[in-house]
């Protein structure tokens, strides 16, 4: 039970809240986007520690996310430098 406890509320709950909160108080919105990759990166830890099995779903769930978080960049590049005129 002690390592269920430390993960869940120590890492989890703890971390999590942390993260949050270093996200809502940066001011380049760009690192917001790399909370959209925390699943993608949750599934390929699993997958390297050999609990979990990535399937056709995964994958393209995975690359939808990482395609979308692509374009938010690009489109927060350009409204960064159109705003800047």
């Amino acid at each position: 039970w002690i390592p269920l406890v430390y993960i869940g509320a120590v890492v989890f709950a703890f971390g999590s809240a942390l993260y949050s909160l270093t996200l809502l108080n940066s001011d380049n919105p760009t690192i917001h986007i790399f909370y959209y990759f925390v699943p993608v990166l949750a599934v390929i830890w699993l997958w390297l520690a050999g609990e979990s099995e990535i399937n056709s779903g995964l994958f393209i769930g995975g690359s939808i996310v990482v395609i979308a978080n692509f374009y938010l960049a690009i489109k927060g590049r350009k409204a960064s430098f159109e705003g800047d005129d």
